[in-house]
């Protein structure tokens, strides 16, 4: 059984993940990019709500923008896993060339376990890894995601928004633009014309989190941001909307896995 402590990398549009987990349990989340995590040994219950999944080892999740789940061990036994979040901009650029299509693809399975394409995948991950140059590494992704759009099916981002998912999606437009500041539900109310409760239940039918959760999760990705650009894990906190440390801390850890110092460090161990 592999033994590895967590390392994080990221190269322009693609971030890198390669951790083990025990007692880990993800809160509800969501990853601005599209992510494929390959669960390398152990059994993982990445389940919320209706949304059915528990992975088995020798697979890769399939997970779309936005698309909100948790994570934790069924049994209690180690879980190792490679995950790769890939920007929209990539993603898309990469599925245009390949099928001619204008919309957002959006992958309409949750799990591949083409037994060729996995192996790919842990293959191109470790390499990526310890490669440096960041030319190659883009050459070596897009040629990666070129073989995925061939094998997957996909449905598109861009649906036509009903009453429900256009509320929703006023009230998202909003956070995207003021998740740094303090939201307040009352000033979110008047600012849009809804009730807070009408609020709450539009967007967390429609996204699967709360208005408020979901700004704490825009934030957390801003952190991650800041602490690949270098700046210090101590002025992040403050940076990103957080009013002391240990409510970022906790959140951080909720969310990614690991402590933002942690994460720090094994992001320049990484390079």
């Amino acid at each position: 059984m592999k033994k590895y402590i967590s390392t994080f990398k990221q190269f322009e549009g693609l971030e890198l993940l390669r951790a083990s987990f025990t007692t880990q349990y993800f809160k509800p989340h969501f990853h601005e990019q599209y992510a494929l995590i390959l669960l390398e040994h152990g059994q993982v219950d990445y389940s919320y709500k209706n949304n059915v999944r528990v992975m088995e080892s020798g697979s890769i999740m399939l997970l779309n923008p936005y698309e909100v789940h948790t994570g934790k061990s069924v049994n209690g036994e180690p879980w190792h896993f490679r995950s790769m979040y890939i920007s929209q901009d990539l993603f898309y650029q990469v599925y245009q060339n390949l099928t001619q299509k204008s919309h957002h693809p959006a992958f309409a399975e949750a799990e591949l376990a083409d037994e060729a394409f996995v192996q790919l995948f842990s293959k191109v991950h470790e390499y990526l890894l310890s490669e440096t140059d960041e030319a190659i590494a883009r050459t070596v992704v897009i040629e990666l995601l070129e073989t995925l759009v061939g094998l997957c099916s996909f449905e598109s981002l861009d649906a036509d928004p009903g009453k429900t998912e256009e509320k929703a999606a006023a009230i998202k437009a909003y956070l995207d633009q003021n998740y740094l500041e303090q939201i307040r539900l009352n000033e979110l109310e008047k600012e849009l014309g809804f009730s807070k409760y009408s609020l709450i239940r539009s967007f967390e039918s429609v996204y699967g989190l709360s208005p408020i959760r979901y700004t704490i999760n825009l934030r957390i990705e801003e952190a991650k941001r800041l602490l690949y650009s270098g700046m210090k894990y101590t002025e992040v906190a403050y940076s990103t909307g957080f009013y002391d440390q240990s409510h970022f801390i906790r959140h951080f850890k909720m969310i990614v896995g690991v402590t933002p110092k942690a994460f720090s460090k094994a992001k320049n161990e990484g390079h």
